[in-house]
């Protein structure tokens, strides 16, 4: 792993995960999101379930799934279950997007690889990386480096989001080996927009686009690099044998503000999921 996010790589994996919430809305939300909405879309009558069964085919639901089943949640509107969500906050925060509860999103590439979904959520991530004993012309290194983050997601309406991808601390812990190089120190830090451009309940399409701008951190933790950057992306996602099978896949363009020390660079990252039970899932991703 990558702890200065900073250069581009490729990377393959294969998981097995494990699913649980660590999202703020409804279910994880301690009773802060539940306003009635949410209540309604855990009824086996709503969401992907209702889309999924024969109800979609009657006269009920002529016009799709965003139009009639997606309208039968109980929750009334084009959008369903996100037409009559009440806020947090004043009006600010809205709870997530229940009708895609069944995705889960991407495990590589996390500051970059943006989940489609409209979120409301707290994401905490832990990174570790072993230095080798030896680096460079046989520097002697050795010891380990953590980094410490959360990444959070708001809904500010039904298809507007604030995300913020990367911040955190990074602890030296490699015994004094690299102090003329790493030290201690805080990450940069990524916030920006996320605007979903397609939602369909019915056939379970995503498709979304953002922006983020990147803000220097530390120099002791080598995270003060040129005057940040600009992010551009797409991203979308697919259910597939009815919900037991997801694909996600994003593109973006990096854009540093200044070229002279940093470089442009694309990436595209994509994911792919087999659901073996309600929370756990088989999954290979490539970034």
């Amino acid at each position: 792993m990558n702890v200065s996010f900073g250069q581009p790589f490729r990377r393959l994996a294969f998981g097995l995960l494990l699913a649980s919430s660590v999202a703020v809305p409804a279910q994880a939300g301690f009773g802060l999101f539940d306003h009635g909405c949410d209540t309604n879309c855990d009824t086996p009558s709503c969401g992907t379930s209702l889309c999924e069964t024969s109800l979609c085919e009657s006269a009920a639901c002529d016009m799709g799934c965003d139009g009639g089943c997606d309208a039968g949640c109980g929750c009334g509107g084009q959008l369903g279950c996100l037409s009559n969500l009440d806020a947090l906050g004043c009006g600010l925060i809205k709870p997530s997007d229940h009708c895609f509860d069944d995705f889960i999103s991407p495990m590589i590439n996390f500051v970059h690889f943006e989940d489609p979904r409209t979120l409301t959520e707290i994401r905490p991530i832990f990174v570790n990386h072993w230095v080798p004993d030896n680096i460079g012309s046989g520097i002697p290194a050795g010891g380990s480096i953590q980094l410490l983050a959360l990444q959070f997601r708001v809904a500010l309406t039904e298809r507007l989001s604030l995300i913020g991808v990367k911040d955190g601390y990074i602890f030296d812990s490699t015994d004094n080996a690299l102090d003329t190089l790493l030290d201690d120190g805080w990450a940069a830090v990524t916030a920006g927009l996320k605007y979903n451009l397609l939602r369909d309940t019915r056939s379970g399409t995503l498709a979304s686009v953002g922006a983020t701008y990147e803000i220097p951190g530390s120099d002791d933790a080598l995270q003060d690099v040129g005057d940040g950057e600009f992010h551009l992306f797409m991203t979308g996602g697919k259910r597939l044998y009815n919900g037991n099978a997801h694909w996600l896949s994003a593109f973006g363009v990096r854009l540093p503000v200044d070229d002279e020390v940093q470089t442009e660079s694309i990436h595209w990252s994509n994911h792919f999921d087999v659901r073996l039970t309600d929370s756990v899932y088989l999954l290979t991703e490539v970034a």
